[in-house]
């Protein structure tokens, strides 16, 4: 496997794991609040939107 192919795999889980960690975030700060910080719920729909798998990877 070459090392362009290795560091783009690595990078993917990266932000793969970024975003299912963001997902948790927010899930419990609904949960306990009823409510979401604006800027994190903007973080978490940036991510969705440069990554539309982002949402399914995160098992929102």
């Amino acid at each position: 496997m070459s090392a362009a192919v290795t560091r783009a795999a690595s990078v993917l889980g990266e932000e793969s794991d970024a975003g299912i960690d963001n997902a948790r975030r927010l899930r419990g700060e609904l949960t306990a609040d009823r409510r979401v910080d604006p800027a994190a719920f903007g973080e978490m729909a940036g991510r969705i939107r440069r990554n539309p798998h982002a949402l399914t990877d995160t098992g929102v």
